[in-house]
């Protein structure tokens, strides 16, 4: 391939929030497990501090009537795309 490819935006997504700030105080600070995670094991029910993405953000770029039915693998996929392309201008 010949043509060349310029990244101009980032669009992060995780338990730590979203975005380059939230990415930004999370290194600094540290980050907090912001949800609890529940397993069945053999010896019964298992809890375990975990970090899950928030994906509140994603209202802003689309009606929730759009991705009612979309996994949540997709929703963070599609918010990340689209905070790369806000931070892209």
């Amino acid at each position: 391939m010949s043509e060349r490819m310029a990244i101009h935006g980032i669009g992060l997504v995780g338990g730590f929030g979203c975005g380059l700030d939230d990415a930004g105080a999370a290194i600094v600070k540290g980050g907090q497990p912001n949800c609890v995670q529940t397993t069945r094991t053999p010896t019964g029910e298992r809890e375990t501090p975990t970090y899950r993405a928030e994906l509140d953000e994603l209202w802003r770029f689309m009606p929730k009537s759009k991705v009612r039915r979309v996994s949540r693998m997709s929703r963070m996929a599609i918010l990340g795309a689209a905070l790369a392309l806000e931070d892209a201008g």
